[in-house]
């Protein structure tokens, strides 16, 4: 029996947290024992509710991630985060450490950033790294020191769950809206871009609704630009949702400006549902979206292009509705998601 625990930074949930809990669910019982390391907070419940281990750390210190490691014994630490990565491996207890990379954040490329040199300094201490996307190391400055240890392994969408989780009965609002944002209220997501291109469709349609699914800093401003610029009739704040499917399901696309995403989980979740995404291309987006079923927008003018046929052409929206699902299940293998992740643990092991 193999203990692992996955060592976590946040105290939310958000898309490195669901596939966490995917791998804690699909690896084997029998051979591997899970446990949840993280603040406590809201995900304790998610984890929890889930029949998974929860360990909870008091903070995201050095100190306290060399605390949670001695008590829970792992034989592999899984570290979904930079920092948790860097932190796990610069302690030198001997364990192998697995850096499980879902952004490609800004600073990659920048080789003076104190992050960045953080990293680097750890790399050598690191077993192995899984990232969700080429993009992660090819705007990596120091991408030589991934060398023979870096596996590209796209996430998994479990579509049944998200497809279930679509028809719930919990329902919150029967509304019907025609354009999503789902993800934090953060600069990464730009949802302040979001609300710019509504209001700029609102010119072509003034009864647009759209609607955003998820919490953040940035809540206030974007409040603020809704009540600023007449949107209240046009934009509806959801804030977080445990099920945001259930939306989803309700709006006719998805729309993501971000100004980067390590793999785009949202997207594979709405192209499941049949929703076409539009969105910016931004890292792992472009080796997720196709013209096919979506589009990647260079401007605020090709967003409001794409969004304008979508809305008024049926044919041309169910076509790229259908080509969703299909796009959408290559993303669906969970077997084969499982055993590559297995073969890493083997590697550090090895």
């Amino acid at each position: 029996m193999r203990r692992i625990a996955f060592l976590q930074k946040t105290d939310k949930y958000s898309g490195a947290e669901n596939i966490v809990i995917t791998i804690m669910k699909l690896l084997p019982k029998e051979k591997y024992d899970c446990i949840y390391v993280s603040l406590d907070g809201g995900i304790r419940e998610v984890v929890e509710a889930e029949g998974l281990k929860f360990y909870a750390m008091p903070n995201a210190h050095m100190k306290s991630v060399k605390a949670a490691i001695e008590h829970v014994k792992p034989d592999i630490i899984h570290a979904t985060d930079y920092g948790m990565s860097s932190y796990a491996a610069m302690l030198h207890t001997g364990i192998p450490v697995v850096a499980h990379l879902h952004n490609n954040v800004p600073w990659l490329q920048n080789p003076l950033d104190p992050k960045n040199l953080f990293f680097a300094l750890a790399l050598p201490l690191i077993s192995q790294v899984i990232s969700v996307s080429p993009s992660i190391e090819d705007e990596f400055v120091y991408r030589n020191l991934l060398k023979n240890k870096n596996h590209v392994i796209y996430n998994v969408v479990d579509l049944e769950r998200v497809k279930t989780l679509s028809d719930s009965s919990e329902l919150l609002a029967e509304r019907k809206y025609e354009i999503a944002f789902l993800g934090r209220l953060t600069l990464q997501k730009k949802p302040l871009l979001f609300c710019e291109i509504i209001n700029k469709y609102k010119e072509i349609n003034q009864n647009v609704t759209a609607v955003m699914i998820g919490d953040g800093e940035l809540r206030s401003e974007v409040e603020k630009y809704i009540e600023e610029n007449n949107l209240d009739d046009n934009i509806t704040l959801m804030g977080f949702q445990k099920n945001p499917y259930q939306f989803l399901k309700n709006t006719k696309l998805l729309l993501m400006p971000s100004e980067y995403e390590g793999f785009g989980l949202a997207a594979v979740e709405s192209l499941s549902l049949g929703k076409p995404v539009v969105c910016s291309g931004a890292g792992g987006l472009k080796n997720v979206v196709t013209p096919e079923c979506g589009l990647i927008c260079s401007d605020i003018n090709d967003y409001i292009g794409e969004i304008q046929k979508l809305l008024t052409s049926r044919e041309y929206y169910d076509q790229k509705s259908k080509n969703a699902k299909i796009r959408a299940s290559q993303f669906g293998n969970m077997e084969d998601y499982i055993q590559r992740i297995i073969d890493v643990y083997d590697k550090c092991l090895d």
